[in-house]
């Protein structure tokens, strides 16, 4: 099967790495797949889509005039049509985490899976028309996906589309970030990744670590990762030793080892890659409530789930976790269980050929 896909990611993060586990999906179950990628994809992601035995075409660079929803339809009618025509796949597939861009082959009426890494936010009046193009075009031809039950919901109730016509494909955790044995220390760490973005919650999480580690002298707080407002987190936080944003770190394997914790409290979260990398290296989680991030935590199982803004719940529940080794133990044990029941790499490729089958099939009926 000869598949064009179309790739949209940034330099570091989720989507990312969800458009390299795909492409070793497809590796893996043989299909023939070239890569439309962003002219600023760096020498590194090039040469790992050329490992995989896919070939690649730099886009044009997309101006910010189109990303905004109907100027992005005309970048891609001169930019990805041209590349549709010649390559003429049996199948388009894109991953996206900007809802505003990649629409065009429905409109075309292609074999089309489009495969959102977001959630669906609020549309204004100006857009509204724009974000009924997946309903009104969508059929036997094409198919969305998602990666999570929470994010497949809020976009068949934001888009009024058939639940039934989202399919989900969960992220897989990374093999590469599982630690092959945990070392502990006297201090325990409460361990986050993930971009310091304001939907990422950094200011919940700052008081959340304020008061735990001004009551338990032996408990550490770390966040991994870069963003907008990493250097003001590194600034606010420069006389808490105990409190750290090292920045992005390209290898966690190491924090994952020593962490007791994980905790992500975002306002929006599509799945959460981290909390999925964190159960398979056996910790239990405390998360926000939102978007995707209950698919992975069961509570009272392998974590607890609080409301985005509940300081006092996250506070609680990471206390009780620190406080109590068995009960931390076994839901370590069993974020463990469910990430290799739920999220193995393996699954992937599973999904990945189901979801293509069904949208031939339907395509050849």
């Amino acid at each position: 099967m000869r598949i064009l896909f179309i790739a949209e990611f940034s330099s570091t993060g989720g989507t990312r790495e969800n458009f390299k586990q795909l492409l070793q999906a497809h590796q893996d179950l043989g299909y023939t797949t070239h890569v439309l990628i962003p002219n600023l994809s760096d020498d590194k992601i090039k040469e790992f889509i050329l490992s995989t035995g896919a070939t690649y075409t730099c886009l044009k660079r997309r101006e910010k005039v189109f990303k905004k929803p109907y100027y992005s339809l005309l970048y891609e009618w001169f930019h990805i049509k041209p590349e549709i025509k010649a390559y003429n796949p049996d199948l388009i597939l894109c991953s996206a985490a900007d809802l505003k861009r990649n629409f065009l082959p429905f409109l075309l009426q292609k074999t089309y899976v489009i495969l959102f890494n977001t959630i669906a936010g609020k549309k204004g009046w100006k857009s509204s028309f724009f974000y009924k193009i997946p309903k009104l075009f969508l059929n036997k031809n094409n198919y969305i996906a998602t990666v999570s039950q929470g994010s497949a919901d809020i976009l068949s109730s934001s888009w009024n589309i058939d639940r039934t016509r989202i399919d989900v494909i969960y992220n897989s955790y990374d093999q590469k970030n599982v630690a092959d044995k945990k070392s502990r220390s006297g201090q325990q760490l409460v361990l986050t990744l993930g971009h310091v973005h304001d939907y990422k919650n950094p200011d919940i999480w700052l008081k959340v670590a304020e008061e735990i580690t001004n009551q338990n002298p032996n408990v550490s707080f770390i966040w991994l990762g870069g963003g907008g407002r990493l250097e003001f987190f590194q600034k606010k936080t420069s006389l808490y030793p105990r409190i750290q944003f090292p920045g992005y770190c390209p290898n966690p394997k190491l924090y994952y080892a020593k962490a007791d914790v994980y905790f992500q409290p975002s306002k929006l979260e599509s799945h959460g890659r981290a909390v999925v990398d964190a159960m398979a290296n056996g910790l239990p989680c405390i998360t926000s409530n939102t978007g995707g991030l209950p698919d992975n935590v069961e509570e009272g199982v392998n974590g607890f789930l609080c409301g985005a803004n509940d300081v006092r719940c996250y506070i609680n529940r990471i206390q009780f976790l620190l406080d109590h080794e068995k009960e931390k133990k076994e839901m370590g044990m069993a974020s463990k269980k469910i990430a290799d029941s739920k999220f193995h790499p393996g699954l992937l490729s599973v999904r990945i050929k189901d979801l293509y089958s069904k949208v031939l099939t339907l395509n050849n009926s």
